[in-house]
């Protein structure tokens, strides 16, 4: 880590800095696909409000085509991904969504102590879905109920056990990633402030070495024992006459 004294901590730089600075959003988006194709759930990579970074990956047709097509639908949607996606460092959260009641679950992507992103899953429904509620719901957004009631019929299903285990993995694989991310971010850092100590070296060096050459005044570098190392231009005049320096 970088001193205490140090003028910019690293705290301070990851306050100046966004995801897609220390994430490489193809590498990403590839995850989450992997992912979501792997274990059947819908997934997204959101900013900590709820608003996408990623694309999503497997959503239903009901959440991408229906729900979030409506304005008050799609508002609620990133309402409650920043709920259900919000910095939780002991594990991940489980809920109903607040968008309808399909089950999501998400975990917080968090660097350095700093919450970068929202990674959500989900858009399953278990056994005990209450399809009334639902339909309802699609009245509240003002979209058509048969085809809401259609799209639901789509929605794959999953117990809240599984995709509870699927979220405990995801929270497991986002901290492994967040830790990586951090351990690169240090890195970065340490580098960045070696080359600017580096250039400000050889800076102060080409400044002496400008002085040392110029200078009116004999300069000589000697040992103890009076061995000259290095003299500049000015002193060849005096070192002729002094038999006491040894060149």
């Amino acid at each position: 880590n970088l001193p205490p004294d140090s003028p910019i901590s690293l705290t301070d730089a990851l306050n100046d800095i966004q995801f897609s600075d220390i994430f490489i959003l193809d590498e990403i988006q590839r995850m989450q696909d992997l992912f979501s194709e792997a274990t059947g759930v819908a997934s997204i990579i959101t900013h900590p409000d709820g608003n996408p970074i990623t694309q999503p990956s497997n959503f239903t047709r009901l959440c991408s085509n229906i729900i979030r097509k409506t304005e008050k639908g799609c508002s609620n949607c990133i309402q409650s991904d920043a709920i259900i996606g919000g910095q939780n460092l002991a594990g991940p959260t489980v809920q109903q969504c607040l968008s309808g009641i399909l089950w999501d679950a998400g975990v917080s992507i968090t660097v350095g102590g700093k919450h970068f992103a929202n990674w959500l899953i989900g858009q399953v429904r278990d056994a005990e879905i209450d399809e009334f509620r639902m339909i309802q719901y699609a009245d509240e957004i003002g979209v058509n109920r048969e085809e809401f009631r259609k799209a639901l019929s789509e929605v794959p299903g999953m117990s809240v056990g599984k995709l509870q285990k699927v979220a405990e993995m995801l929270f497991v694989f986002a901290k492994d990633i967040s830790e990586k991310a951090y351990r690169n971010f240090q890195l970065n850092s340490h580098f960045i402030e070696l080359k600017k100590t580096t250039e400000q070296l050889q800076e102060s060096e080409g400044n002496y070495a400008d002085i040392f050459e110029t200078v009116s005044e004999g300069i000589a570098h000697t040992t103890l024992l009076g061995k000259v190392l290095s003299i500049n231009p000015v002193s060849y005049t005096h070192l002729a006459g002094d038999s006491q320096m040894t060149l």
